[in-house]
């Protein structure tokens, strides 16, 4: 389980919610439209993983968040994938 860091994926997980994970190594099933914590060479990034409209080599990483741009990203770039299994938003109490 790791916390969330940012917005980019509210209202779905909030800043500081945790989500909770499992390892998933079969890059030519993926399941479209769940939601990945996405490991590249440079960042860690928790986004829906949505099939590429024209390329099959490429996914698309997409935001919750409307203020957030979509991706588009080589499954080359992907160094590993974690399905993500369950969300936990906590909200402050004071």
């Amino acid at each position: 389980m790791v916390r969330a860091k940012g917005d980019s994926m509210v209202p779905k997980i909030n800043n500081g919610g945790y989500v909770a994970f499992l390892p998933y190594s079969d890059m030519q099933n993926i399941m479209w439209g769940q939601i990945y914590v996405v490991v590249m060479e440079n960042r860690r990034v928790v986004k829906y993983v949505r099939r590429h409209r024209t390329d099959s080599r490429m996914v698309v990483l997409k935001s919750a968040n409307d203020n957030y741009d979509d991706m588009d990203v080589s499954l080359d770039e992907i160094n590993a994938l974690y399905l993500v299994e369950r969300i936990i938003n906590i909200q402050d109490c004071f």
